[in-house]
């Protein structure tokens, strides 16, 4: 994996070899909340698990806890993850520290990062006790930040050896990977911070009266900085690095701690501008809030030409931008449009859309189909359409059909699926001059003229993603339908 700069620049090197071996002989960086050591809320939390990581030392348990229920999570210290604990090359830790400052430097000084609903809950059958917490919206924002700008420096995660065995195979678990080599991604983050793991004891109720009574002073909290932490090649346990503030924040003082018991509203954040999964409303302060979703695309014009499509329902469609969007290596089009839209629903926490479309000759077997923009590998419309006709030379059936498949994700995971499809025939030769790929060579049932001589008007109101789409629209009129409609295993 290669590496770039704080500002964002390609590097001049040749690429990094991927670090062999299990991850956890691997030099490590994770960025965590880390209460400070004078807090209430990191006593507790390093008694329960009898590990002090900010003084690198084993503390008393409380009488309830026994040492060997914590066999996994003693070597971690008290924190929460705000990212995941990624292998690195020690070579990268400048940058490293340098894209997480930048990171925390993108918030509006003094950005709220909190953390509210605190509850005890017991994960993995149990093995596994946490206070789970909700993120405000600055702290999920900071998330995806971090997420997207450090994954240059990652060069395993710590589900590779179960990716090998065959788990993740799901398109959204795929696209996780693509995105940052972790089958758990945005949508997956669910902050916490880990009491007891693993749990053999034989009394789970105790265990949860126990955890409620001490960690019920901290179900809200807020914090004025972040911890990146690393844990180098040969060792067990993780260590501080460095305490990184937000701007403008209050540096805490002996004897305060994080915890908030009410406090007042914070000014708007930029997380608070941006994340949250409808936009605000304008003007009228009773008109309806419009749903965004995000399109897996940088091109500005699709965007518009989907959200005028989808004119019937109240949503703002917003494109990518230039962030990159995974290889389509599917085999069919639900395949490939799955994973555009599970990357785009990971990346920016929201509901995604994304399409792919084909030509699909009789006479071919199918072709071009999936592989239509790439058809005989050849770079050029011109060339493609020139390469298919060369290949119905002598044929007959001149049966084909436009189809195009529209894939709506949501960031937990669930697909809908729409499809659209337009028959006709395949000519002897291009007419018209507009449209583009295989227009020029195809008539749709029940018109003279092919794509590329209808007005862009007239092409989109029978093409087949304007079907796709027009069936996506037509089954949210009511609403969100019932989940699920389509879950692609």
């Amino acid at each position: 994996m290669s590496t770039s700069d704080s500002a964002g620049n390609q590097p001049s090197g040749p690429p990094q070899p991927a670090l062999l071996g299990h991850p956890d002989q691997e030099t490590k960086f994770a960025v965590y909340l880390c209460p400070p050591a004078v807090s209430d809320l990191y006593r507790v939390g390093s008694g329960l698990l009898g590990y002090d990581v900010r003084a690198g030392q084993t503390v008393p348990m409380p009488e309830f806890m026994r040492s060997e229920w914590q066999t996994d999570a003693r070597p971690y210290g008290f924190h929460l993850t705000v990212t995941e604990a990624f292998s690195t090359d020690p070579a990268n830790w400048p940058q490293i520290e340098a894209e997480v400052r930048a990171c925390v430097a993108c918030l509006t000084p003094g950005a709220f990062l909190g953390l509210s609903g605190g509850r005890v809950e017991a994960w993995e059958d149990g093995k596994v006790w946490v206070l789970r917490l909700n993120a405000s919206p600055a702290l999920t924002v900071l998330h995806t930040l971090l997420s997207a700008r450090l994954a240059p420096y990652v060069s395993a995660s710590p589900f590779d050896w179960e990716v090998r065995e065959g788990k993740y195979a799901r398109p959204h678990e795929q696209a996780r990977m693509q995105l940052l080599h972790t089958p758990r991604g945005l949508d997956s983050w669910q902050p916490h911070f880990t009491l007891a793991q693993p749990y053999s004891g034989h009394d789970p109720e105790r265990m949860r009266h126990e955890l409620e009574a001490r960690l019920a002073p901290f179900h809200s909290q807020s914090y004025a900085g972040v911890t990146l932490f690393e844990r180098r090649a040969g060792e067990t346990r993780w260590r501080v690095r460095a305490d990184i503030p937000l701007m403008g924040a209050t540096a805490l003082a002996d004897g305060d701690h994080e915890t908030s018991r009410g406090g007042g509203a914070a000014s708007p954040t930029l997380g608070e501008m941006t994340n949250d999964a409808n936009s605000r409303p304008t003007g009228n302060p009773t008109a309806p809030t419009r749903k965004r979703v995000v399109v897996a695309t940088g091109n500005a014009g699709k965007v518009r030409e989907i959200e005028e499509a989808l004119g019937g329902l109240n949503w703002q469609m917003d494109g990518m931008g230039a962030f990159p969007m995974p290889e389509e290596t599917g085999v069919t089009y639900e395949e490939n449009a799955a994973m555009k839209a599970c990357a785009a629903a990971i990346t920016m926490n929201r509901t995604a859309l994304a399409d792919d479309s084909g030509l699909e000759v009789e006479a071919l077997g199918g072709e071009p189909g999936v592989y239509s923009a790439r058809y005989g590998n050849r770079t050029s419309d011109l060339d493609r359409n020139m390469y298919l006709l060369e290949r119905l030379r002598g044929k007959t059936n001149r049966r084909a059909k436009f189809v195009s498949v529209v894939i709506l994700a949501y960031p937990d995971g669930h697909l809908e699926s729409y499809r659209g499809e337009v028959p006709g025939v395949i000519l002897e030769g291009p007419r018209g001059e507009g449209g583009f790929g295989y227009d020029p060579l195809f008539v749709p049932d029940g018109e003279t003229r092919t794509l590329a001589e209808m007005s862009l008007a007239e092409k989109r109101a029978i093409s087949h993603r304007g079907r796709a789409l027009a069936a996506l629209m037509e089954a949210h009129r009511a609403g969100e339908p019932e989940r699920e409609v389509t879950r692609l295993e």
